[in-house]
């Protein structure tokens, strides 16, 4: 089975989770930056599969807002959730 870690780019930059709400059984897209300038949405539902891509930010979070979705939490960056380098 297809995860968001097999279809992100090498390059990430950062990771949104989007929620809509107003549904009856709260539906969920991820957002990915890369270092190019490109993001894509995500659709965990769907296999992770790109629903959308575009190198402007303001073309995805319009996508969201316009179909109600709002932001959870906080954006991820790959230096949070990349681990440390244990001193030797």
């Amino acid at each position: 089975m297809p995860s968001l870690e097999t279809s992100l780019p090498p390059d990430w930059v950062f990771i949104e989770t989007w929620v809509d709400a107003t549904s009856r059984i709260p539906y969920v897209l991820m957002v990915v930056a890369d270092q190019k300038g490109n993001y894509k949405i995500y659709d965990p539902k769907e296999n992770y599969k790109s629903i959308l891509e575009s190198n402007r930010y303001e073309d995805v979070e319009e996508f969201l807002l316009e179909d109600e979705y709002d932001l959870v939490g906080k954006r991820f960056s790959d230096q949070v959730l990349t681990p440390p380098q244990l001193a030797a």
